[in-house]
């Protein structure tokens, strides 16, 4: 597979700002770094945080979409095969991508990732309905308030939690283990409806 400018000054940015914050990457060591020329990386980014930025966005919305959750239906009726499908797919998108994960982690860009998490997370679920379940299987949309938002939150820092806990465990666990993260998550009486 053919890498990008775009993917190599994201993979440099990785490499150059490990151990210190991505606005305080010069230019010019990010350019050597990635082996692009300068209009190349004009072409696409502002300065380094453009970068960052555009790497969060990516990552966020892929893993966003790939929980996403088939019209009409929540992750509590999902049948198996579906769940196992999709915890695979988030899976398999979670360990190409770990050593992203591990940088968005890290101390330097912990607190932008978590904000960006949040509100893309957010945004996502602006083309969802957030209902509540009841016992007998039926849900009813859970109306825009405290309660909604508090929901909202919370569910948002479950996911960054399994990013945490999977990327310090050095995402040693599998699709199994990940189905039964999310089915402790789906378990509550207020999901998503896709």
């Amino acid at each position: 597979m053919k890498v990008t400018g775009k993917q190599k000054i994201c993979d440099a940015l990785c490499r150059l700002a490990a151990a210190r914050p991505a606005e305080k990457v010069p230019i010019s060591n990010l350019i050597e770094e990635a082996g692009v020329n300068r209009s190349t990386f004009y072409y696409h980014f502002d300065n380094p945080r453009s970068v960052l930025d555009y790497m969060i966005k990516t990552f966020c919305q892929k893993y966003l979409q790939l929980l996403s959750m088939p019209s009409g239906q929540t992750a509590r009726a999902l049948d198996s095969d579906s769940q196992m499908q999709l915890e695979q797919n988030v899976c398999t998108y979670v360990f190409s991508v770990q050593h992203y994960i591990r940088f968005f982690l890290s101390e330097h860009n912990y607190l932008t990732f978590k904000q960006a998490f949040l509100t893309y997370f957010r945004d996502y679920c602006k083309s969802h309905r957030v209902v509540q379940i009841f016992s007998d299987g039926s849900v009813c949309p859970l109306k825009q308030g405290i309660v909604y938002d508090y929901f909202l939150r919370i569910l948002a820092s479950q996911l960054l939690g399994i990013l945490e806990f999977w990327a310090e465990r050095d995402f040693s666990e599998g699709p199994e283990d990940f189905i039964q993260l999310f089915n402790a998550l789906h378990n509550s009486t207020i999901s998503l409806q896709g």
